[in-house]
């Protein structure tokens, strides 16, 4: 609720134009139709069910109240923290690991 309304707050975001742009998604088959943009035999399946949300927290930049769009990577004296890693892992797992244990791997050598 906090991040809410730090967003409204700070009017980063046009709400309506959120709604009207999400609110469609809520019927399967348009989703299905976004889905082809990417993977275009999604069609193909049959037997789509709708299944509860996720929820996957995000970021916010608090002196903008803008959400953050990208991984960032927070180290500690003896550990390595993943934040804000909102994109479902298929979509950038083998890179983004590559780039974490190259980091990882630089901070050891030092």
């Amino acid at each position: 609720v906090a991040g809410l309304t730090s967003m409204l707050r700070h009017g980063a975001h046009d709400l309506p134009a959120l709604f009207n742009s999400e609110w469609p998604k809520i019927m399967t088959s348009t989703l299905v139709r976004e889905a082809q943009e990417l993977v275009p035999t999604v069609a193909n399946v049959k037997g789509w069910k709708r299944r509860p949300p996720g929820i996957r927290s995000q970021l916010i930049h608090r002196p903008t109240g803008t959400l953050v769009q990208d991984f960032m990577v927070e180290n500690g004296s003896n550990s390595t923290h993943i934040l804000n890693a909102v994109s479902p892992g298929w979509t950038a797992a083998i890179p983004f690991g590559e780039f974490v244990s190259a980091q990882i791997i630089s901070r050891l050598e030092t």
